[in-house]
């Protein structure tokens, strides 16, 4: 082996010691990961797809998809990947108008809204179904 070769390997590893000594393991594992999941992200035609496959009882058209994917890598740094994990899923459909129109499969989906707890505490997806099932009837 040569020299250089040795002393660049010997720098190389007391540098990563170093880093995670001074950094600390955790903060290193998650500096890795947001590498390793950038350089690895799925396209957004393979998310859209993942969705479609998802949900094959419901119809929407892919742009309704494509919103979600690109307003979802705005709002959230972690990239998605596949296969799709069931809270991603579940905000999808509360993105859209699905739960509004109490799920119907035969009706198109629209993007609504991004759906985020934490930004807009109070969108109430089931607030449309509620006043409807409050308000009063012409037959009482």
């Amino acid at each position: 082996m040569k020299r250089r070769i040795f002393l660049g390997g010997l720098f190389a590893g007391l540098a990563g010691v170093g880093a995670l000594g001074v950094l600390g393991p955790r903060r290193v594992y998650r500096a890795f990961r947001r590498r390793w999941q950038a350089w690895f992200a799925p396209e957004e035609d393979e998310i859209v797809s993942a969705l479609t496959a998802a949900l094959p009882h419901l119809r929407f058209p892919p742009v309704v998809a494509q919103e979600f994917v690109r307003v979802w890598r705005a709002a959230r740094q972690p990239t998605l990947l596949l296969p799709l994990p069931e809270s991603v899923v579940v905000r999808f459909l509360l993105s859209t108008d699905f739960v509004q129109h109490q799920g119907n499969p035969g009706r198109e989906l629209v993007f609504t809204i991004f759906y985020d707890p934490y930004q807009a505490p109070c969108y109430n997806p089931f607030l449309l179904a509620r006043a409807e099932a409050s308000a009063p009837s012409e037959f009482e």
